[in-house]
């Protein structure tokens, strides 16, 4: 691959560059191509900069870029989920991955879809409240710490209005056997669905062809410095561990996404069990896929290369256990596992936690924007170092 020189599009002609100053050179290395380091690559290489000449090179220890949570996570996107710190950056991001999405056909090439969100709550006993349904009333900015369901975060009054408020459940989603509450916490103007390693590879094919330079693996050695000693552009795009299976089911088929692109059955469930100790996430994909996960622990060691995480039998075991008894099944036809991974994601007091693919999108224009000097489009001040 050859290095080249990117310019932005108003970058000054050569018949009028007498009559204005140089255009900076900016150099930017980004550390990590996962999908924050591909986001902020493609801002970078997208912006608006009249004086500026960016130049960028990203840098992945991986042998196989999107091995871990950047590939492998479950791609659900929210627009009003957020702590107080990062609820505009929240907004902001879910309208770009929507324009995103229109601009570039995202839901044929990397499964975009709105999707209704729902709230499942089963019990053993209708008059017995569970430490599992306690556990759903926690923020979603506390899920990997306290194994709070995500569903808790959603905004009040958010169970949507008009049409939608009619949604049913999934058609794929089992009862069990047990008497469970069904309730629609979103409606599909406030959260969606894309396959997270189709978008990587979307990213990573677009800022490659505008210049961008991506090499893996490498291995750091050592820091080299300006004369005045300063390190400058470089963004480490980093990321407990989250145990995931994706299935395929006769009770869920392929989707086609109307002219408003909702989907008949693209659904999001988040569970509370009794019983259970951890709160299960299901996500019908547009392209026939059902995703599970929600089996978190924060002491699974972070191993040096995201190639090198590997799944827990036992765990991939239990979440298979689960969807047996989630997921309908048809007479002589079995839920067949397509894929299992461990997500590794990063556990902070704020910024992204379980959100890093929601917030992608808007982490990188953000970051764009501060690396070549101009304001930001929203107020990420809150999540900074204290």
């Amino acid at each position: 691959m050859q290095d080249s020189n990117v310019k932005c599009n108003n970058t000054p002609s050569s018949s009028t560059s007498s009559k204005v100053a140089p255009a900076r050179r900016i150099d930017i290395v980004i550390l990590g191509a996962g999908i924050i380091g591909l986001s902020t690559a493609f801002y970078l290489l997208h912006s608006s900069c009249p004086d500026c000449i960016v130049h960028v090179t990203i840098l992945d220890s991986s042998p196989d870029l999107f091995a871990c949570a950047s590939g492998r996570a479950g791609g659900f996107l929210a627009k009003d989920w957020f702590a107080p710190a990062s609820a505009a950056l929240g907004e902001l991001s879910f309208r770009l991955h929507r324009e995103l999405a229109d601009a570039y056909d995202g839901s044929t090439r990397w499964g975009y879809a709105r999707s209704a969100s729902f709230n499942l709550a089963r019990r053993k006993r209708s008059n017995e409240t569970t430490g599992s349904e306690q556990r759903i009333s926690r923020r979603g900015e506390d899920w990997l710490r306290y194994g709070a369901s995500r569903v808790g975060a959603a905004a009040s009054g958010n169970g949507g209005d008009g049409a939608q408020r009619g949604l049913i459940a999934p058609t794929w989603l089992a009862s069990g056997g047990c008497e469970q509450d069904v309730e629609l916490s979103s409606t599909s103007e406030t959260t969606a669905q894309v396959d997270p390693q189709e978008l990587c590879e979307f990213l990573l094919g677009k800022i490659e062809r505008q210049g961008a330079v991506v090499r893996h693996p490498v291995t750091p050695l050592r820091v080299r410095r300006t004369a005045a000693g300063e390190l400058e552009g470089l963004v480490f795009a980093d990321g407990g561990g989250e145990e995931t299976i994706v299935l395929r089911s006769p009770s869920h088929g392929p989707q086609s996404s109307s002219n408003e692109g909702i989907t008949p059955d693209c659904r999001a469930v988040f569970a509370s069990i009794d019983g259970l100790s951890w709160c299960p996430e299901v996500f019908s994909r547009l392209n026939g896929e059902l995703y599970l996960a929600g089996l978190n622990s924060s002491t699974i060691p972070l191993p040096d290369v995201a190639t090198e995480v590997k799944v827990r039998d036992d765990d991939i075991g239990d979440l298979v256990s689960l969807a047996n008894d989630l997921i309908k099944h048809s007479d002589g036809i079995e839920t067949a596992v397509v894929r299992a991974a461990l997500c590794h994601r990063p556990v902070t007091p704020t910024g992204h936690g379980p959100w890093g693919i929601s917030l992608s999108l808007g982490s990188g224009k953000v970051m764009a924007e501060m690396m070549t000097g101009r304001t930001t489009s929203v107020d990420v001040s809150g999540l900074g170092l204290q």
